[in-house]
């Protein structure tokens, strides 16, 4: 008998625009490779479900009532907000008909909804959150400084519970490895599942005719918005004055009005909601990722060195990447130097090739190899329960 997992996110992954999304997406297809029948549910996206009879409502309502309790509980008002009742219903809809052998729930703030089901529950946290809203606080001011201190709080809360509850757990770098044990996870039940890059990078021509410097994230969320202020304030005046005909590209999603006005500066460019981001990447001289406050492996920097375009990470960017320092990969949190390694690399480019192999091993199947295996397991050897 095929086993079946169902697996509840965020936003919808089939059209993989965000970072988040593209991890799920691959999830999702190494665990389709393994023979796992994976049932997906965006609770962004989920749409209403047919209600056949009556039980099935009330035992919606008793499922929305539990996974609202546990969102109570938890006391963060981020994780709340993607308490659906659509989701609940597919959720349970899902379960009813596919029996699956395990939940499996990407992000730490859709563990609540495990409240819904009584057999094993698998997490993968993509980042560490509470480490993120930690940081983030560090570097805000006014507001959102004791915003982001209570969400860390209250996050820590539920990360704490879920990493001690869950069958199994996927982070994506050693660093967050020890702090899921750190949070009382078991270690044998933490699975290092590091976020990788899709082959198309490697096989897509180089075609730098210009000093293009490009900056690719989600251009909506406030840690992105916040380094890209920075990168184009304390870093790009320093590079424009050394290199007039330097041009930096700023691409991504929903850009904010803050990132928007950017574009009035000096040789910036704003480019919205692309359809993909390797025609940009395949022009970039140098790729750039200046977070000021993050979590977990970027992603984005691995897919850049994949097209062969060498980065310039603060150390916060680039955590869980330091060991591919040196390998056209920069990190340096002083604007000044991160300023002259930018020039260093439009000047003295490495070789395409060698970036490209610098990162080789960190194509998805790759990384996901151990975490699908570990899942595939646990589904195959257990049969499917509810609450």
């Amino acid at each position: 008998m095929i086993a079946t997992i169902v697996l509840v996110t965020k936003q919808d992954f089939t059209h993989a625009a965000s970072g988040g999304a593209i991890r799920v997406k691959n999830i999702a297809e190494e665990l389709h490779a393994r023979g796992i029948n994976v049932v997906g549910i965006a609770a962004g996206s989920a749409g209403a479900t047919s209600m056949h009879t009556r039980w099935f409502y009330w035992r919606a309502m008793v499922g929305y009532v539990r996974v609202l309790i546990a969102y109570i509980r938890v006391g963060s008002v981020s994780c709340v907000r993607w308490l659906r009742f659509s989701a609940i219903c597919s959720v349970l809809a899902a379960i009813e008909r596919d029996q699956p052998s395990a939940l499996l729930l990407e992000h730490s703030q859709m563990y609540p909804y495990s409240a819904l089901f009584r057999g094993p529950v698998v997490l993968d946290m993509h980042n560490i959150e509470h480490e993120l809203l930690s940081n983030y606080a560090s570097s805000a001011t006014g507001p959102y400084r004791y915003a982001a201190r209570y969400e860390a709080s209250r996050v820590r809360f539920l990360e704490r519970r879920a990493v001690r509850n869950a069958a199994l757990v996927g982070v994506v770098s050693e660093h967050d490895q020890q702090l899921a044990v750190a949070l009382g996870a078991p270690l044998t039940r933490v699975v290092l599942a590091a976020n990788g890059t899709s082959a198309v990078g490697f096989t897509t021509p180089r075609s730098v005719d210009e000093p293009i410097v490009s900056f690719v994230a989600a251009l909506d969320w406030r840690p992105n918005i916040d380094a890209a202020k920075w990168l184009a304030s304390s870093v790009w005046p320093l590079v424009r004055r050394a290199l007039p005909a330097a041009s930096l590209w700023i691409i991504g999603r929903s850009p904010s009005h803050e990132v928007r006005r950017l574009s009035s500066e000096s040789g910036i460019e704003v480019f919205a909601d692309v359809e993909s981001v390797g025609p940009y990447l395949s022009k970039s001289a140098v790729a750039t990722a200046p977070l000021l406050s993050a979590g977990g492996t970027r992603l984005k920097i691995v897919e850049a060195l994949s097209f062969g375009v060498p980065v310039v990470a603060t150390s916060l960017g680039a955590m869980g990447l330091e060991s591919r320092e040196g390998m056209g990969l920069h990190i340096t949190d002083d604007p000044g130097e991160f300023a002259l390694a930018i020039l260093h690399y439009i000047a003295e480019p490495p070789d395409h090739d060698e970036v490209r192999n610098a990162v080789d091993d960190m194509r998805w199947t790759h990384t996901l190899d151990t975490f699908a295996s570990r899942v595939g397991e646990l589904a195959g050897s257990n049969s499917w329960c509810t609450k």
